[in-house]
């Protein structure tokens, strides 16, 4: 007996955004500040670190480290 795959996955569908709409909801997000954490969808950690000029310094599971940029 043979199985056949099927081309649908369960997977859930991902929202795209439009610039606007993803700007809009990185703005609502709260500013980071030291000793703050600031949950940040996925699909909007590269937006809201590059709105608030910080980048990744290290990682520790479950917290993702980051530095900003001097302005």
């Amino acid at each position: 007996m043979s199985r056949q795959h099927s081309h649908v996955t369960d997977w859930p569908v991902v929202e795209t955004l439009s610039p606007e709409e993803n700007l809009e909801r990185v703005q609502a997000l709260p500013t980071p500040e030291p000793g703050q954490v600031v949950t940040v969808p996925l699909m909007l950690l590269p937006a809201y670190l590059q709105f608030h000029r910080i980048e990744p310094a290290q990682y520790r599971h479950p917290v993702l480290l980051v530095k900003q940029e001097a302005y």
